[in-house]
């Protein structure tokens, strides 16, 4: 059946409107998307297909084999069409544009599918052809045709040279572009597959998807303007919203066409990293169009039925337009089904009226009729498919068919994606079902056409499917997703009792745990972990993997700022092997020292302090003669001390484990190297910058001369190296250091690599101390954007960036915002972390202290005065923090003018500091400063004057004469010698 006629004045006027923002985008107005919002059924993809056939029909030759929207049989194999089978075009022939479509799905269990998957066989195609066009305009052709290179890189497609070697035309030159940019990016690329372009439905996978949008962007031009169709975008994955999102922010000329349903998209408003709540900051930039469609109107569904037979009566018409109700899916639907096909005589439907009263009404009832009608191989095959599921390995059906006798199976695996339509495929070892209610109706058929013992059978030979092909070369080869699906399919075998739970269930259910993270999809990874400790929970021989499972799973927790939920996974582990065994359990201390790190992301420092106590002595008091563990029990130990502000202890430690190691500068060399970063980390917390600095600058050597300049633990270094350069008041210096770093390691990793996130961090950090405000609430809020999107809005990270980016709206005198964001933050953190935790105080402290800068200063007062007591009993008085409030507070007093008050809280916070930090720290420095300009108000100028002249020289010699603090007095030093100037002396 071909394609339905394109009706309905709206429609018509929509398809004319798209043309026009095509040919604005060609003409170089810029990357544009135009969303088609309706409910499902509606015609939305059907508009799509005709703006298709109009570019189509305006050049030489069909771009594709055949326009989008017709079919050789069921209206559904072309109801979903956006891109065609690959397709060789005419050598010669410039190809007018270039068009790929990207399909946005869910598999059976919700989880997004990969669209951007659904590019690499149309590109692919296209390699040749982009080859012969570019290279025939000149040296213009040089960084697009690199850029085609790049694309194939990234799609992991083999060298381009052998993807169009028939390709006539093409300079050697262009070759050797083409080609040296596949090889550089995938050499960059090497050793992080979990990257590419097949990982695009999990958290955090949208940096290839960025990296296509930007080469893409390069190969478009005035004379190949690209089409990008996102169908059902409602459904989209994180990837795909990053690639439409850096498409939107290019300078190419790239025009994005995507459907979506009104309901969903208007639930995913705050749904962080959703097309919804994207669509809302691109309309917000002009850079979207939103057109919702309406039902077709009578007349235009009374059209369709008359194209098809053009002397139906007019009874019959209007029996068919009540029972389409204005969607033409469903017309089609009814239009397709055998009674109705079979009534057709004359030009027209002779259906009577118990025919029209027993025609189905909706997608389901419609789809279980065409079921009944479709040929016993594709019924065959479509009802196997579902015991995999909603995605499914073709590859697996003959198998499974053979077991179960059926006749025809490679026919029906054929017809089912064509002339049928009811799967298409998603790369070369996957397929899927094109809409989730023809897998309902497929997975409900099944049960009925198979008795248990049948499926149980083809259960069993899905699982040694599964199996053999893991053990096979060819294995690491296929898809994330393929190999997921495949997983995925032996464990819900095993899960529904339909395989055994036995040890090959296990290793398949570990695999897929490990898959998932290395895809960054955490929670779906501490699923498939819960579920390995259930299973493993029961059988004494599966101890080990039991006790793998749950440790991996406080690991996952906390990698998505669980910290709470990782502690108490931890925790009940640790009981649990207290209580098995008499004997110590070589598992406890590692579990300790895990439940103390675990306790430290908590705040919880002091509990973290007695596990890693624990750990130590449970490590030295086993049978082993390895120390290692013992040092990584003690190393974090000392940090732990270091966050507790017991600064000089943790230093301490850390320099006796650097004489422990057996052999520092050989095979050690990188547990010397963790040592003395933390010892460098320790040295600038208590304001020995020179010291620290010059530390980072030895490690970044040591690991450039022993990994190389980009790799990821000598640029971490680096990062490091700027913090302490931030911390010295060195900006220029850190600006430059960050400014390489970042784009460096977003090269080797990824802009959405954690550590990567992590830079960018610091760089803001950066820009907000140097003064360079409206740079750095830029920057904190792209930063708070990725971090929602990759880690969630309850992540630490993420709060961490929202209290940096109120922070620099306080220092950029936007006071309200500042503080508006500081109280939702608050509520945030509390709700999230608890009252008491050291982050949540850290906000209190910046809340109160806007308050402050804010001119209310009493509401700052009493909150200040409420954080002295909480943060005195959480971290105790002599914490650096702790002074720091008692600092904050004395100055709010002297600002309200209670001066007595103020000199006393003084006194204390210079004597904790100077005894805490050391009275050449900034922070003792600084309170010194205090301490004088009390002396100022107070009547004894000249006096004051001598001290600041004696804090300044003790401040250049210990921080040196350009930092922040040393400024700071220098200026009040120079305002209180212009008072004395004026005032003549002391009062």
């Amino acid at each position: 059946m071909s394609a339905p006629e394109f009706v309905g004045e709206e429609r018509i006027r929509l398809v004319e409107t798209l043309l026009g923002r095509f040919r604005e985008v060609r003409r170089g107005g810029g990357s544009r998307l135009c969303l088609l919002a309706s409910p499902t059924g509606w015609g939305k993809t059907r508009v799509v297909q005709e703006v298709y056939g109009q570019l189509a029909r305006m050049h030489a030759y069909d771009y594709w084999p055949a326009i989008l929207g017709q079919g050789d049989g069921s209206w559904l194999e072309s109801r979903k069409r956006i891109f065609p089978p690959p397709f060789e075009a005419p050598a010669g022939v410039p190809i007018p544009f270039l068009w790929l479509g990207l399909s946005c799905d869910r598999d059976q269990m919700g989880q997004e599918l990969a669209a951007l998957q659904y590019a690499e066989r149309q590109f692919e195609a296209h390699v040749g052809p982009l080859a012969e066009l570019l290279a025939s305009k000149g040296d213009r052709w040089k960084s697009r045709l690199g850029a085609v290179g790049a694309v194939a890189g990234l799609f992991g497609l083999p060298d381009p040279v052998n993807l169009a070697l028939t390709w006539h035309g093409v300079a050697t030159a262009g070759w050797d572009v083409l080609t040296g940019e596949w090889r550089a990016l995938r050499q960059r690329r090497a050793g992080f597959e979990s990257r590419s372009v097949d990982t695009y439905g999990h958290e955090g996978q949208s940096e290839a998807a960025k990296e296509l949008a930007a080469n893409l962007s390069r190969i478009s031009g005035d004379d190949l303007p690209i089409v990008i169709v996102v169908d059902d975008a409602h459904w989209a994955d994180p990837g795909t919203v990053a690639f439409v999102d850096r498409l939107l922010a290019s300078s190419g000329r790239v025009l994005v066409l995507a459907t979506g349903w009104p309901d969903r998209l208007a639930l995913q408003v705050d749904e962080a990293g959703s097309f919804g709540a994207a669509l809302g900051a691109w309309m917000g930039k002009g850079c979207a169009d939103r057109f919702d469609l309406d039902q077709l109107p009578t007349e235009a569904v009374e059209s369709l039925i008359l194209a098809r037979a053009p002397r139906t009566g007019a009874s019959v018409v209007r029996a068919l337009v009540e029972r389409a109700d204005g969607n033409p899916n469903h017309l089609q639907g009814l239009l397709s089904l055998r009674l109705v096909q079979r009534s057709l005589e004359g030009g027209a439907f002779q259906l009577s009226p118990p025919d029209l009263e027993g025609l189905p009404a909706g997608d389901r009832e419609i789809y279980q009729r065409i079921w009944r009608e479709l040929p016993d191989p594709v019924r065959d095959v479509l009802a196997l498919s579902t015991v995999q599921g909603r995605q499914f390995n073709p590859d697996w059906i003959p198998i499974a068919g053979e077991l179960l006798r059926l006749t025809d199976v490679e026919r029906g695996l054929g017809e089912s994606r064509s002339p049928w339509g009811w799967i298409r495929s998603v790369d070369r070892a996957l397929d899927a079902f094109v809409e989730s209610g023809l897998f309902e109706t497929a997975r409900d058929e099944c049960r009925t056409a198979y008795r248990p013992q049948e499926l149980e059978a083809a259960r069993g030979a899905l699982v040694r499917w599964v199996g053999e092909v893991r053990n096979r070369p060819e294995w690491p080869d296929l898809s994330a997703q393929a190999r997921q699906a495949a997983l995925e399919a032996h464990v819900g075998a095993a899960e529904d009792g339909l395989a055994p739970i036995d040890a090959a269930a296990l290793m398949v259910l570990r695999e897929l745990a490990e898959l998932l993270w290395e895809l960054r999809a955490y929670r779906a990874s501490a699923g498939a972990l819960e579920k390995l400790e259930a299973w493993t929970a029961v059988d004494p021989a599966w101890t080990d993997q039991n006790i793998w499972a749950r440790y991996n799973r406080a690991t996952v927790l906390s990698a998505v700022g669980d910290s709470e939920g990782a502690v108490a996974c931890a925790r009940a582990l640790l009981q649990d092997l207290l209580d098995s065994t008499d004997a110590p359990d070589p598992n406890v201390p590692n579990v300790r020292a895990a439940l103390g790190r675990f306790l430290g992301e908590a705040g919880r420092t002091e509990e973290a302090l007695s596990q890693f106590d624990e750990a130590i002595r449970g490590h030295r008091g086993g049978d082993g003669v390895d120390d290692s563990p013992v040092r990584r029990a003690r190393r974090s130990r000392a940090k732990a001390l270091l966050d507790l502000g017991r600064l000089h202890e943790g230093i301490e430690e850390l320099r006796a484990l650097l004489t422990e190691i057996p052999d520092p500068g050989g095979a050690d060399a990188p547990e010397s190297r963790t040592i003395r970063a933390l010892l460098a980390e320790g040295l600038a917390e208590t304001g020995r910058w020179a010291e620290s600095i010059d530390e980072y600058r030895a490690l970044v050597g040591e690991r450039t001369g022993a990994f190389g300049p980009d790799d990821p633990s000598t640029l971490f270094t680096r990062s490091d190296l700027a913090r302490n350069l931030l911390g010295a008041g060195r900006f220029d210096e850190a600006l430059a250091e960050l400014r390489d770093v970042v784009p460096r390691l977003e090269g080797v990793l990824g802009a959405d690599d954690p550590p990567v996130l992590a830079c960018r961090n610091d760089l803001a950090a950066c820009l907000r101390e140097a003064g360079r405000l409206e740079e750095a609430i830029a920057e904190d809020t792209r930063l708070l954007a990725d971090r929602t999107r990759v880690f969630g809005p309850d992540h630490h990270a993420t709060l961490r960036t929202r209290n940096n980016l109120a922070s620099a709206l306080g220092a950029a005198g936007e006071y309200a915002r500042s503080i508006e964001e500081l109280e939702s933050l608050l509520a945030d953190r509390t709700r999230l972390s608890g009252s008491d935790h050291p982050l949540t105080l850290t906000v209190r402290g910046n809340l109160a202290s806007a308050l402050a800068e804010a001119g209310r200063l009493d509401e700052a007062a009493v909150q200040m005065e409420l954080l002295l007591d909480d943060r005195s009993r959480v971290l105790g008085s002599d914490h650096p923090l702790t002074i720091l409030a008692r600092e904050n507070l004395s100055v709010t007093y002297s600002w309200l003018g209670r001066l007595e008050e103020s000199a006393a809280l003084l006194e204390r916070a210079l004597a904790d500091s100077d005894r805490v930090l050391g009275p050449s720290h900034p922070d003792t420095l600084k309170l010194r400063m205090y301490r004088a300009i009390h002396r100022y108000g107070s009547g004894e100028v000249t006096e004051s004057l001598e001290e600041l002249e004696g804090i300044l020289a003790d401040a250049i010699e210990a921080v040196g004469p350009d930092h922040p603090t040393t400024r700071n007095i220098r200026s009040e030093r120079d305002l209180v010698r212009q008072g004395l100037m004026k005032g003549g002396g002391t009062a």
